[in-house]
């Protein structure tokens, strides 16, 4: 749970500078979508594609409900070379955040984990929070 607090903190700080895109709820997944494939981050986990458009619009003016709208926003918000950026330094940017999204489990539920994946997931968070820090 501190782990997906602190990803989230870190996406928040982010998002404040940024504007919002003009666009319909109804198109933010696909745009983010498109937009994760297009520069190299793959597409978006179960975890992200699921998000409510009305979250994501939260997190687009400045409140942080999820860390999943967060993420979303954060694709829709960013320039090209950011994106690009990101890409270069962690392909697997997206994927790392569904992972953790889906490691917290529902409604920040505790949830039991071999030590092996406690490390993995940690170094994964450590790495996307350095990526944002660097954005």
């Amino acid at each position: 749970v501190d782990i997906c607090a602190a990803t989230q903190a870190r996406f928040h700080q982010v998002l404040a500078g940024l504007l919002p895109p003009d666009m319909n709820d109804g198109e933010f997944v696909a745009t983010a979508r498109e937009k994760s494939r297009r520069f190299g981050l793959g597409d978006l986990p179960d975890s992200l594609r699921t998000v409510r458009p009305g979250m994501i619009r939260d997190a687009l003016q400045g409140r942080a409900p999820t860390l999943g709208s967060c993420v979303l926003a954060f694709l829709l918000m960013s320039d090209d070379g950011s994106l690009r950026a990101v890409a270069d330094s962690q392909p697997t940017f997206i994927m790392d955040i569904g992972n953790i999204i889906t490691l917290r489990g529902h409604g920040n539920e505790p949830r039991p984990l071999p030590k092996a994946d406690i490390e993995k997931l940690r170094r994964a968070t450590y790495k996307c929070i350095k990526i944002l820090t660097e954005a």
